[in-house]
């Protein structure tokens, strides 16, 4: 994710750890989200499975931000435990999506926790421009809170203007619409590398020397007689980690710092020109 966003998790953050120091009343607005946090999805069974999980993540956080940007007490109870609570539940499956891309061998299921990623990332840019979110924020008198919620509370609240949401509703559309291509352009620039996988291949045992014995035996010579060592990090790292031979090392480094080029390069320079506008418009 992107700065502005980022900032945003970390107030949120602060505030959890705030708020687990003390006991949580019945009212508490993550008591909901902890329960629903309690089962992690990062192996799911089908490409379905994720989604379905994502969708009901999305629900309960467009519940929160609605409730959130109505009327209400603007106290840290009444306010800031809800926006805690959406970053919390947002940043979680987020991170899942995540790990999901990265890590899963299914085509199918990585493309799920993609969309997944575009749709939190989306919402959290909602919820970062909201200004009736901001308005509740800056409306709640903090005096009698402990340091640590101030200090969150005002973290975010400068996070928000960061973001831009005090800037006029024409300015505010083209910042979602920055954000969100941003967040897409950025999910195409790792996808392309993560799919791109690329092979250097040896001649002898000997350019192994110094990997484990079960890393030799499952890279054994293939039909043409070479040895083939593929970009994929299993295969990777424990050539930079134990390989003795330096060349080795550097053919095997060269070929996984290169993938996705040339195709990522348009695709770079396209993400620094919005990145660009969008710095231009929050100066």
């Amino acid at each position: 994710m992107h700065a502005a966003r980022t900032t945003l998790f970390s107030a949120a953050l602060l505030l959890s750890a705030c708020a687990t120091a003390s006991s949580p009343s019945p009212a508490d607005p993550t008591a909901e989200v902890d329960a629903f946090l309690s089962e992690l999805h990062v192996a799911p069974a089908s490409a379905a499975d994720f989604t379905a999980y994502c969708e009901a993540s999305h629900q309960r956080l467009t519940a929160l931000r609605g409730q959130l940007e109505e009327p209400g007490p603007n106290t840290i109870e009444g306010a800031f435990a809800p926006f805690d609570a959406i970053y919390k539940l947002g940043s979680s499956t987020y991170g899942e999506a995540n790990l999901v891309t990265e890590t899963n061998p299914n085509a199918e299921i990585r493309a799920a926790a993609e969309a997944c990623q575009q749709r939190l990332s989306n919402f959290f840019t909602e919820v970062g421009l909201s200004r009736p979110i901001y308005d509740r924020l800056n409306a709640i008198d903090a005096g009698a809170a402990d340091s640590d919620t101030r200090f969150a509370l005002t973290r975010a609240l400068e996070d928000y203007r960061r973001a831009g949401v005090d800037r006029d509703d024409a300015t505010r559309a083209r910042i979602t619409a920055l954000q969100n291509e941003i967040t897409e352009i950025s999910l195409a620039f790792a996808r392309n590398i993560r799919e791109d996988v690329d092979e250097v291949t040896f001649r002898s045992a000997a350019d192994l020397h110094g990997l484990p014995a079960d890393y030799i035996a499952a890279h054994r010579p293939g039909a043409d007689g070479l040895i083939h060592v593929n970009t994929n990090t299993p295969d990777v790292f424990p050539v930079m980690n134990y390989a003795t031979r330096e060349e080795t090392r550097r053919r095997v480094y060269i070929a996984y710092r290169n993938r996705a080029y040339p195709q990522n390069e348009a695709v770079l320079h396209t993400l620094l020109e919005r990145r660009y506008e969008l710095a231009r418009i929050l100066g």
